[in-house]
């Protein structure tokens, strides 16, 4: 009888089935990697507006934006730098030998009074690639916060929860949380957002995503409990390739209406904004070259055209210009330069 009870134990725990392991995370997480036809080291964007003068009727260029992207030789986004007459942003990104965004280091300046704002992040991933710590520290002047995030994931690899600490009085106290939770196709189906207050967690904010047998969004529920009990909704209807959107407020009225119309290969090539009585009030074209660059920009107000953006290529395939018409006359210009990573020519 004894060793009934043995040889029954073993076949139990032969019978018990083996709980699923988390997948590896996608690698890198987060994907700062841009695809790239050629190995560029940086990208500028210079933005240029052009005034008439109502007396004169001469047109005068100003320059009034710039942007500059900084790549490494693998194609990952290591800078940006942001700058107009007023402030100037700038951005780093460090990463791990896995190309995983391991810090960023942000810092804004207002040329005008000198004032420095800055703010550092550092992630820490397990072993199979998943995020599960963040620190924050912002720096703006004699003020500072210290921010750290908590994450978890289900046995899907589906992000699950995020609760953020801030250190208060020499001690991490817990603040704000974020759950989520997917139904069995992985979908997102429901998001909640809680404020910390009393020692309990009160719901601040939620989320709902419903969906069409096909996978197709139908509906989506965005609950603000401090405002009201009443969702705002966005649900979205299909015809052939084209989408709509209807937007409604939480006295269920109408607000806005919006579709986009999809080619062959999935590009957008249509976009109408419609009043409340679905009326149209503007579509937008979208053209593409036959390598699926994009071309011209065309808007229309009933039958009149009222604005035109025109892009151009180099031989590599990069942008180079970007010029924008108002009824006929210039208004915006981008200029685009680039700087390459010349030595992996030569390999």
């Amino acid at each position: 009888m004894r060793l009934f009870y043995i040889f029954l134990s073993l076949s139990l725990i032969a019978c018990t089935a083996t709980p699923p392991k988390k997948p590896v995370a996608k690698k890198p997480h987060p994907n700062l990697k841009k695809e790239m036809e050629a190995p560029i080291h940086t990208q500028t964007f210079i933005n240029y507006s052009f005034v008439e003068d109502s007396l004169s009727g001469k047109t005068s260029q100003l320059k009034f934006d710039e942007l500059t992207l900084t790549y490494d030789a693998e194609g990952f986004q290591i800078e940006r730098l942001y700058k107009n007459d007023s402030l100037q942003e700038q951005s780093f990104w460090y990463y791990d030998p896995e190309h995983r965004v391991i810090a960023e280091n942000y810092i804004c300046k207002t040329l005008k009074d000198n004032c420095t704002s800055r703010k550092v992040t550092n992630h820490i991933y397990d072993t199979l690639g998943y995020e599960i710590k963040r620190f924050s520290y912002e720096f703006l002047d004699t003020l500072s916060l210290f921010s750290k995030y908590e994450l978890d994931y289900d046995k899907h690899g589906n992000l699950s929860n995020v609760i953020e600490y801030q250190y208060q009085r020499e001690k991490w106290r817990p603040f704000t949380k974020e759950t989520y939770k997917y139904n069995a196709k992985g979908q997102e189906q429901e998001k909640e957002t809680y404020y910390h207050y009393m020692s309990l967690w009160l719901l601040k904010e939620k989320e709902n995503f419903k969906y069409q047998k096909d996978s197709l969004i139908e509906e989506k529920f965005a609950y603000n409990y401090k405002q009201s009990n009443a969702p705002r909704r966005i649900r979205y209807s299909y015809i052939g390739e084209e989408q709509q959107l209807t937007y409604i407020n939480e006295k269920d009225s109408i607000t806005a209406i919006e579709s986009y119309l999809y080619d062959h290969r999935g590009a957008l090539s249509k976009y109408t904004t419609y009043d409340t009585n679905g009326v149209e009030q503007q579509r937008q074209y979208f053209l593409y070259t036959p390598y699926d660059k994009r071309l011209e920009e065309i808007v229309y107000k009933g039958d009149k055209e009222q604005q035109r953006t025109i892009y151009q290529y180099d031989t590599k395939g990069q942008l180079t210009q970007k010029v924008t018409y108002v009824q006929g006359k210039i208004r915006y210009l981008t200029q685009v330069k680039y700087s390459y990573h010349l030595w992996k020519y030569s390999l």
